[in-house]
C-alpha cells in the first residue's frame, strides 16, 4: 500500500513536470533557416558548413544552398559559414522566424 502511494506520487510529479516544461520549450525554440549564395553571382552554394559560435552545433547546406538550425528565437547568435575556396564569414543574427539569406 505504501509503495503504491509513493509510485502514484512520483507518477503525478513526473506528469506535472512534463506539463509545465513543454510549453516553456515550445515558446523559446524555433528554426533558423536560410540560403547561402555567392555574393558575386547570386548562385546558391551547396554543402557550406554553418555553425553557431556559442554552441557546438551546426549543419551543412543542402544541394540548393539551404540550411536549417534549431535555435532559441529572440536570442542573438553568431553564425560561421565556411567552405573550401571561400573566405570564412561570420554573421550576427537574432532569429525571428523569417528565413535568412547569407551572401
Amino acid at each position: 500500500m505504501i509503495l503504491s502511494k509513493k509510485l502514484k506520487f512520483l507518477f503525478l510529479c513526473a506528469i506535472g513536470w512534463m506539463t509545465l516544461s513543454i510549453p516553456c520549450l515550445a515558446e523559446t525554440t524555433g528554426e533558423l533557416s536560410g540560403r547561402v549564395c555567392d555574393s558575386a553571382t547570386g548562385q546558391a552554394i551547396p554543402y557550406v558548413n554553418v555553425s553557431i559560435r556559442q554552441l557546438s552545433a551546426g549543419t551543412i547546406t543542402d544541394s540548393t544552398g539551404v540550411f536549417r538550425l534549431a535555435v532559441q528565437n529572440g536570442r542573438t547568435i553568431q553564425l560561421i559559414f565556411s567552405h573550401v575556396g571561400y573566405q570564412k564569414k561570420e554573421l550576427t543574427v537574432t532569429p525571428n522566424g523569417r528565413p535568412l539569406r547569407a551572401r
